[in-house]
């Protein structure tokens, strides 16, 4: 199953919701039905507009692991060959408004590298929002707003993260919290 999959489904449904209320003006309203297909086939082509296109990115950099207890934060790593500049790239928990945070300039990550971005702490720069276990959905974008990689949170125990496990994989289950370094399975200990 593609990782944007989820996406593609909340967009689906986005407008099957949008063409049925549509349906229901123009009958209301006794539009004739030649009328009728013009108007829904114009709300069609409009409606993917809002689609978020997938970056070139894609599968170069990935989220990997997630805190969403206490001071939250996102761990991106680079699975490339190369330097990439991640200026002006951002985070966010929310596909569609505009509440992300901005990477800043001159950011770059390196083949290899894990980058931490935590959530604003006092004067310390950081993501405002906060992120929900179990609630929300983690997204990073390139420099022209397309989507790179998006993980929806799961609900992990007190006292760890969510992560990719094994470290870089495509399983997402309860991690150690291990920020900028590889993910470790995380064992509950219990008196």
């Amino acid at each position: 199953r593609s990782r944007f999959g989820r996406s593609h489904k909340r967009l689906h449904a986005g407008i099957i919701k949008e063409f049925r209320m549509m349906k229901n003006i123009l009958k209301k309203y006794e539009i004739p039905a030649a009328l009728s297909v013009l108007v829904a086939v114009s709300l069609m082509t409009s409606c993917g507009s809002d689609m978020v296109e997938n970056s070139p990115y894609v599968g170069q950099l990935i989220i990997n692991e997630v805190s969403c207890q206490g001071r939250d934060w996102i761990e991106i790593v680079n699975v490339s060959a190369a330097d990439v500049d991640i200026s002006d790239w951002s985070v966010s928990d929310d596909l569609y408004k505009d509440h992300k945070y901005h990477l800043p300039e001159e950011t770059s990550i390196q083949p290899g590298e894990y980058l931490v971005i935590k959530q604003q702490k006092d004067l310390e720069a950081g993501f405002a929002f906060g992120l929900k276990c179990g609630e929300e959905t983690a997204y990073l974008f390139d420099a022209e707003g397309a989507l790179v990689d998006e993980v929806e949170l799961g609900d992990p125990a007190y006292g760890s993260t969510w992560g990719r496990l094994p470290d870089l994989g495509d399983l997402w289950r309860e991690t150690c919290p291990t920020a900028g370094d590889p993910n470790e399975e995380y064992v509950s200990i219990s008196y």
